[in-house]
């Protein structure tokens, strides 16, 4: 899915009442139809893998991974999108 050799920006957004999610490439949206699994306990997860039987591996390198349990606001997301920038010289959308 992404060009081997360069870094790319992935964002998964996730909709608060389970009804589906939107995968952001690079700034453009990629996909909207992702549905999400019912939620379950786990006392694990996984980056780069699902629990599904068959499901494949991410192969490459995850150089960060920023994680909230909430929606950013603009300002916010214009923060993290310039911290980016000028921690990987990347991601300028």
């Amino acid at each position: 899915m992404l060009a081997g050799g360069s870094l790319h920006f992935a964002a998964m957004l996730f909709d608060p009442n389970n009804t589906g999610s939107t995968l952001i490439q690079d700034g453009s949206v990629i996909n909207t139809n992702g549905m999400l699994p019912d939620f379950v306990t786990r006392s694990h997860g996984f980056l780069g893998r699902s629990e599904q039987a068959g499901a494949r591996f991410f192969q490459g390198r995850l150089y960060e991974v920023l994680v909230y349990a909430r929606k950013l606001s603009d300002d916010e997301h214009t923060a993290v999108m310039s911290y980016l920038q000028k921690r990987w010289n990347c991601c300028v959308y």
